[in-house]
């Protein structure tokens, strides 16, 4: 289950990554299914962070 406190605005997947757009800097994950430990990530103003059990990658959605 991926989650980010409901502030998940999209998911797409790209060459095989899921790649998650949050609205917030902190997300959580515990996998697509629910199969691993959940854990907690600062997702970076300018970049990304990557789930180091599923790898689920998480950015920050722009502000317009």
């Amino acid at each position: 289950m991926v989650d980010s406190s409901t502030h998940i605005e999209r998911s797409t997947v790209i060459d095989g990554k899921t790649i998650i757009e949050s609205t917030t800097e902190r997300v959580r994950c515990s996998g697509e299914n629910n199969d691993h430990p959940l854990v907690y990530y600062t997702i970076p103003e300018e970049g990304f962070v990557v789930c180091g059990y599923c790898d689920l990658v998480f950015v920050r959605k722009e502000n317009p």
